[in-house]
């Protein structure tokens, strides 16, 4: 298994860098735990990058088995994706699920 990072220095409230630290804690422990059965080798990537003046986005990816087509994302009844869902709401931010392609790349876009 392979983490890699691409994270910009950015300066984050502690109102905001918690949260945001919580939610990429979660979703790294699903990309370990789900997207590489039987022993798969692959990558999980985390990023955070500046998106204009205003936000910052934060993603997580993984090039794993990815998530089945029938699953909805917003209808997930885990306790660990609710509060990626809570704690994305509380910062004001928009969460997108990508999962085109290999793989899977959550994304998180909030105000600075």
């Amino acid at each position: 298994m392979t983490v890699e990072r691409d994270v910009a220095p950015v300066d984050l409230d502690l109102d905001r860098a918690l949260p945001v630290g919580l939610i990429v804690s979660e979703l790294i422990s699903n990309a370990l735990k789900y997207a590489f059965p039987d022993g798969r080798r692959g990558r999980v990537r985390v990023a955070l990058a500046p998106q204009g003046e205003t936000e910052l986005e934060v993603s997580v990816s993984d090039d794993g088995v990815g998530l089945p087509p029938e699953l909805n994302f917003d209808s997930i009844t885990s306790l660990g994706l609710y509060l990626v869902r809570v704690l994305s709401r509380q910062i004001r931010g928009t969460l997108t699920v990508d999962r085109t392609g290999v793989g899977v790349t959550f994304a998180l876009r909030f105000p600075k």
